[in-house]
């Protein structure tokens, strides 16, 4: 008996027109860094090909944004990504912002973050600079 591959049928993925909250898992899209008039910082981020998630939360008047992406193979191009997206968040939302591939601030992110977590997660970003 001879063996025939399955056909298979190649086609484009189907995308629909939907909110980024709706398209996103409720953990992974945290709206409280900024007041809901202005921007969010996940729809901002997200409007990049390159990045999956994004969380965020804002302490002291920074906002702070966590990524994952996708494979990002040059420091060169993971600074590029990083600097876009700071210059894009600051000036949409008119105050500093952080980017950051941080995957210990990226997990420690959630909806109840004290003030002092906000703050620690914040320097982390800061000191760390993980690019």
């Amino acid at each position: 008996m001879e063996y025939l591959p399955p056909s298979f049928e190649v086609t484009q993925p189907f995308r629909e027109e939907t909110s980024l909250a709706d398209a996103l898992p409720s953990d992974v899209a945290q709206t409280d860094a900024v007041a809901p008039s202005s921007p969010s910082v996940e729809a901002i981020v997200l409007m990049n090909d390159l990045v999956t998630y994004v969380r965020s939360f804002e302490c002291d008047g920074t906002v702070v944004a966590a990524i994952l992406t996708q494979p990002i193979y040059l420091a060169s191009e993971r600074k590029k990504l990083k600097d876009d997206l700071t210059d894009k968040l600051t000036s949409a939302l008119g105050k500093p912002a952080v980017v950051t591939f941080d995957m210990e601030v990226f997990r420690k992110i959630k909806g109840d973050l004290s003030d002092d977590d906000k703050r620690r997660l914040l320097k982390t970003a800061l000191k760390n600079g993980v690019l």
